[in-house]
Formats: structure tokens, C-alpha cells, sequence
């Protein structure tokens, strides 16, 4: 269900913000995965059982080391 609430919390002289990607993986993961690698970005994410590969639950295991 997507919300339109935005919530807005911690320090505002600080530049962050949170990514989570929900109901994955997808087609789209391994591309994420590489993108948030390359540009130094953390994120997390909400997988299903129902579609997770062992593989690519590897590498977003090892993308967070």
C-alpha cells in the first residue's frame, strides 16, 4: 500500500536520507544493487521469501559488507 504521509525525523543540519526498497527482489535488484555500490550508498531491503533467490540474496548480503 503506498502512503502519501511523508515523515521527516532526525538532525536537519545533516544531509540523509533512508532507501528501502519493499517487496523484492525483482528484475530491477541487481541493478540497484550495482548503482548503491558504485555511488557509496547504503539502503535496505524488505524481501519476500516467495521470490528470493539464494543467489541474489548473496549479493545483497555481500553489497552491505
Amino acid at each position: 500500500m503506498m502512503s502519501n504521509e511523508i515523515i521527516v525525523k532526525g538532525n536537519p543540519n545533516i544531509s540523509n536520507i533512508a532507501l528501502t526498497f519493499d517487496n523484492g527482489p525483482g528484475r530491477a535488484t541487481p541493478y540497484i544493487i550495482d548503482m548503491l555500490r558504485k555511488y557509496g550508498a547504503k539502503a535496505t531491503f524488505f524481501a519476500l521469501a516467495a521470490v528470493l533467490r539464494k543467489t541474489l540474496l548473496f549479493k545483497i548480503i555481500q553489497a552491505n559488507t
